[in-house]
């Protein structure tokens, strides 16, 4: 009987002193900074967001780290504090105007035969044509002077680079 009691009086003793531990991380550590998650004394200024409590210098916006005023607007998101520019561009990437930011794909040139057998023609005639011929032969075949100019250098590059003789079927 004796060993229950002081096994009992054990259990009770660990149990009060883990409540007293418990007591003391409550007191010790009171309440955090959402930000920087140190302690928050009574003396230091502080500021509200819904439940969260920021000290005066870390009430700011995440993405700029500018201190945020009295009166001015912000946004909380999870526990991350956000100026109102950012927190309208945090929006507007999610709506799908992001979208529109994102480099369109290029379509591709597709050639007419009458708009190749004109590039040909002149391919054999002159396989590197100056910027007035390039022209030139945009005009003829209704093409924009780069897009000529690029089917030109890759010819010549296939030309010139491979050694192969270029024949054209029409």
């Amino acid at each position: 009987m004796k060993l229950f009691m002081v096994t009992t009086l054990t259990y009770f003793h660990k149990q009060v002193r883990n409540m007293s531990s418990i007591y003391m991380q409550i007191v010790q550590f009171g309440t955090k900074c959402a930000s920087c998650e140190r302690i928050i004394q009574s003396t230091d200024w502080v500021r509200r967001a819904r439940a969260l409590v920021f000290h005066l210098a870390c009430f700011a916006c995440d993405q700029c780290k500018r201190q945020l005023s009295t009166g001015e607007e912000f946004a909380l998101q999870d526990s991350r504090l956000l100026c109102k520019q950012h927190f309208v561009e945090l929006v507007e990437g999610d709506t799908g105007s992001g979208q529109q930011k994102q480099k369109t794909k290029r379509v591709r040139t597709t050639f007419a035969e009458e708009q190749l057998s004109v590039l040909q023609a002149h391919f054999q005639v002159d396989s590197n044509p100056d910027g007035a011929d390039l022209e030139r032969i945009a005009n003829m075949t209704g093409l924009s002077k780069r897009v000529t100019q690029v089917w030109f250098q890759v010819l010549f590059y296939i030309y010139t680079k491979t050694k192969f003789e270029i024949y054209f079927t029409l």
